[in-house]
């Protein structure tokens, strides 16, 4: 059934309203009228629970149902994860809401009792829709510390898995985990049987493991060699190897009498002795080349490289050419293994016929470049860099090995490359933002040793680097601030090129972006991005509820897990990310839809320029979520709003959940220690860094400290910020010498370098486009 709501694609210009499952509200806040309150209007930070199930703001959520009764599913859904994820509420207290997400008025109490009345009303296999079954995986869930596994295994039960979607292998997953935990053999092994359609690599593990315990040891060998044709992550892989060895204790000279099973083999190469491959006839290299398939063939090259047959993984890539071409991974695990034992000549020879699989993977092309760089072909090596950073513009890390190639790594001294190097690199690489770097250095290239050229490059580099970081270096190396000749030199523009040759001169200039604000900029977007806009409108509809209902309720794994199944390999790349923007567009899934968005942007081959953009893109791809709360503090810390958000960005992505694998936190990654410093500042006792509040007032306080150390430059604090002031004050006395970007190449952390880069230009977009566009696009 549909509803009302005007839908966030509304500011993309569509009519259409967006089919919803009976189980979301129809008081779904907008995207548009959150972000659209007026600077100073008294309005709260969450509009509905569903906002605050997002941005995991269980406390609120219980205070916003303290008001009011739940009054439909996802309302009982929202009050039950906040329960659960609260510390005041036990687990049982969650489980109530849960099941009467399943059924209405079910569960009243919080004792075990009225959950197992509960429980009995409730059919086994009944609950098939999608809100009702991930209840009943979070009740379970909820209560592995106070119910017994049989109690637990009884929740789940209610569940139908008839669709076999990734939830109900979730589901039965858990189900045959905890019958085996409790020995129920019998019971998991006709679990197993009962679910056929239910399917996936560990799922088909756990059936194997079910039927070797229940006695059953060809039915177990079965499931186990199916679960390990899927293609499972190593660890899996080797859980199946040691599950079969209990299964047939004689692995791997088990199946001398079951050749089918001995061929299949290979799937754990690692686990196997090469001296068993080396002793039977079946691993001859003969025999792979001429039985392999494409369950196999990766497997059987390994082989083949632990036997030293080097060659004969050449004419195995011949004979599956077909399927390696459209799997390029499958050839990276052989690249790499042939890097590893220094196969120069073999590797080269591989990727020489598949020259076409290196731009569907980045990864197989670039230890392409490391094979080539460690076979000492300098020009080879500088060739096929180039061409690979004309594809992966983005790929920061790698414009480090470009630069490093044309200026060298002494901090001391410069080592200019030869000049043909410099020429080859600037007819090839790409009129994107991550040619900037090359871009700045050419131009000191030329600054030595060209004079005129270095003039040309500084009148037109907007045309070479549109969105750059490094914008901002050439505007102040031509005065682009003090220039007031914008209005007479716009009679020139008369195309994209003119147009772009005037940002060059004037981009810096507040009043000449002024002076933007006031012309129609249509006539310059980039053509690409427009067909980009006009396909995220284009079927909205398509994009099944289920998905989008998942990353509306926070549960965006679980919804990726859904899309992926059902679009991976069955569309093409471009494809598969527009949809993925799209369904971040429409659940209101900021660090979906702005990442996303910017992947199709690449894939594209559009850069990410204010310049040449349409606004309808910007507001996209560079959103202003709590924009009251970034008001509030940057003006209580004096700190520009666009700096907060080009941090913001870079940090979190939007999302307000995020935890680093160093452990920051929130929308702006504070560290713990950090954050307690900052909120004993701030006399705050009580504080949470994931409440973006919080993280906001504490991330633009910290900031604005910086800020005033380093003389109000963005790009010191930036460093600073990210790399710790103490860090950042050690490489200045060591590498800076008067010239910022040459210090920028030499700070020996790279994530610190690519940050300060990659904010800075954050901040100069969101900067620009609020000059340009003005508070409309907020």
């Amino acid at each position: 059934m549909s509803d009302g709501r005007v839908r966030f694609f509304s500011l993309l210009g569509s009519d259409s309203m967006m089919k919803r499952s009976a189980n979301l509200t129809a008081h779904l806040v907008l995207f548009l009228f959150f972000f659209c309150q007026q600077p100073g209007q008294a309005t709260p930070l969450y509009s509905d629970p569903f906002e605050m199930l997002r941005a995991g703001r269980w406390a609120q959520i219980l205070r916003h149902f303290e008001k009011e009764s739940p009054r439909n599913k996802s309302d009982f859904y929202a009050l039950a994860r906040a329960m659960q994820q609260s510390k005041g509420h036990s687990g049982l207290e969650a489980v109530a809401p849960f099941l009467n997400v399943v059924e209405r008025g079910c569960m009243k109490g919080h004792t075990e009792a009225e959950m197992n009345q509960c429980l009995d009303r409730i059919p086994e296999h009944s609950a098939s829709d999608l809100l009702e079954r991930l209840a009943l995986y979070r009740a379970q869930e909820a209560t592995v510390k106070e119910l017994s596994q049989s109690a637990r295994e009884k929740i789940l039960a209610r569940a139908d898995l008839s669709r076999g979607d990734v939830l109900d292998q979730k589901i039965l997953q858990k189900r045959l985990d905890i019958l085996l935990d409790m020995n129920q053999v019998s019971r998991a092994a006709e679990i197993a049987q009962k679910f056929g359609n239910v399917s996936g690599d560990y799922t088909e593990f756990l059936k194997g493991r079910a039927f070797r315990q229940a006695g059953q040891r060809d039915k177990a060998r079965d499931y186990l060699f199916k679960a390990a044709e899927m293609d499972p992550p190593g660890w899996l892989a080797k859980a199946i190897y040691y599950e079969l060895k209990k299964n047939d204790p004689a692995l791997p000279d088990a199946y001398s009498d079951l050749p089918h099973y001995r061929r299949k083999l290979v799937l754990f190469q690692q686990y196997i002795p090469s001296s068993f491959y080396k002793s039977n006839s079946t691993f001859s290299s003969e025999n792979l080349i001429a039985t392999s398939n494409a369950i196999t063939v990766g497997h059987d090259g390994m082989v083949l490289m632990e036997l030293g047959k080097y060659s004969d993984v050449l004419e195995l890539s011949s004979r599956a050419y077909t399927f390696l071409s459209s799997n390029p991974g499958k050839l990276r695990t052989w690249a790499y293994q042939l890097k590893k034992t220094k196969q120069y000549g073999v590797a080269k020879q591989l990727f020489s016929r598949f020259e076409h699989a290196k731009s569907q993977d980045p990864s197989l092309w670039h230890l392409y470049l490391d094979i080539l760089k460690s076979s000492g072909n300098k020009d080879d090596y500088f060739k096929e860099l180039v061409a690979y950073l004309n594809e992966n513009h983005a790929d920061y890390e790698t414009h480090d090995e470009l630069i490093e190639f044309l200026i060298g790594n002494d901090p001391d001294h410069l080592i200019w490359a030869d000049k043909r190097y410099w020429e080859y690199a600037k007819s090839m690489m790409p009129a994107q933002a991550g040619s900037g770097r090359f871009v700045y250095w050419l131009y000191r290239y030329y600054e030595k040793n060209s004079p005129a050229e270095k003039e040309d490059l500084l009148k037109n580099f907007y045309q070479r680097m549109p969105g750059s970081y490094y914008k901002q270096a050439f505007w102040d190396l031509n005065d682009s601030a003090k220039k007031d000749t914008y209005a007479d030199h716009w009679a020139y523009v008369r195309d994209r090129g003119t147009y772009l040759g005037w940002v060059s001169r004037y981009g810096g200039n507040e009043q000449a972006l002024a002076f933007l604000a006031r012309k129609n900029l249509s006539a310059y977007w980039n053509e690409d991005a427009v067909r980009i806009l006009r396909d995220l409108k284009r079927d909205q509809q398509a994009i099944p509820d289920d998905i989008v209902d998942l990353f509306r309720l926070g549960e965006w794994q679980l919804g990726m897990a859904f899309f992926r199944e059902k679009y991976s390999g069955k569309v093409s790349d471009y494809q598969f990310l527009r949809r993925l923007a799209q369904v971040g567009l429409k659940s209101e899934t900021l660090f979906v839809s702005v990442y996303y968005t910017r992947n199709l942007l690449r894939e594209s081959g559009v850069s990410e320029d204010p310049f040449t953009l349409p606004p309808e893109l910007l507001r996209i791809l560079y959103p202003r979520p709590y924009h009251d709360v970034v008001q509030k503090y940057g003006q209580t810390f004096k700190v520009d709003e666009s700096m907060v958000y080009g941090l913001m960005r870079q940090e979190s992505m939007f999302r307000e959940l995020a935890i680093s694998r160093s452990g920051a936190r929130g929308l702006m990654q504070i560290m713990p220690r950090t954050g307690e410093w900052l909120a004993s500042r701030s006399n705050m006792p009580n504080y949470d860094l994931l409440d973006p509040e919080t993280s906001i007032r504490l991330g633009s306080m910290f900031f604005a400290d910086l800020l005033r150390m380093y003389d109000q430059d963005f790009r010191w604090a930036s460093i600073a910020y990210n790399g710790g002031p103490g860090n950042l004050k050690k490489w200045k006395a060591r590498y800076y010498n008067g010239d910022f970007n040459h210090f920028l190449e030499h700070i020996p952390k790279a994530e610190s370098r690519n940050y300060c880069r990659i904010t800075h230009q954050n901040y100069m977009h969101y900067w620009i486009t609020d000059r340009i566009y003005g508070q409309g696009l907020n």
